[in-house]
C-alpha cells in the first residue's frame, strides 16, 4: 500500500472520492471510460492541494 501524506481537510474529501470511484468501477456501477475521466479530475485536484502547502 502507498503511503501518502494529507495536507487538507479537502484532500480528505477528494481521496475519499477516488476510492469511491475505484469502488463504483469494481462493482460495474461505472463503466471504465467514467472511471478514468473522473479519476484523472480526482488526482490533479488533489496534486492541486498539495502544491498549497
Amino acid at each position: 500500500m502507498i503511503e501518502k501524506q494529507i495536507v487538507s481537510e479537502k484532500q480528505v474529501k477528494l481521496e475519499i472520492e477516488s476510492i469511491l470511484n475505484k469502488r463504483l468501477f469494481q462493482s460495474k456501477v461505472i463503466n471504465r471510460e467514467t472511471y478514468e475521466e473522473v479519476q484523472e479530475e480526482l488526482l490533479k485536484e488533489i496534486n492541486k492541494e498539495k502544491e498549497k502547502v
